[in-house]
């Protein structure tokens, strides 16, 4: 498989932390390459019930993912679809275009 680095790939860099089904790896994704970090360990205490909630392992702000650049939609339709995350702050990213 070669690929025009110019028109077939990108990057995707988190801003803030990321959480996946499936550790470090996005579901559906055809990751080329990627540099994480490791993983921030985030939980909490739930009150009502006095016992501690379970830990995620959470990817690093600053990882960087190279994919297929036709796999922005579906990573974006994966991160959106867990909202319960997206609407507290976890998974953002910025896209960049590799070459022209």
């Amino acid at each position: 498989n070669n690929l025009s680095i110019t028109s077939e790939l990108g990057k995707i860099l988190f801003i803030t932390p990321a959480y996946f089904d499936n550790g470090w790896k996005p579901s559906n994704i055809d990751i080329i390459s990627a540099v994480v970090g490791r993983p921030l360990l985030v939980g909490g205490f739930d009150i009502k019930a006095r016992q501690p909630k379970v830990m995620h392992k959470l990817v690093p702000p600053g990882s960087v993912y190279i994919i297929k650049r036709d796999s922005f939609d579906e990573l974006k339709k994966s991160i959106m679809s867990d909202q319960y995350y997206y609407k507290r702050g976890f998974n953002k990213f910025i896209t960049i275009n590799i070459g022209g």
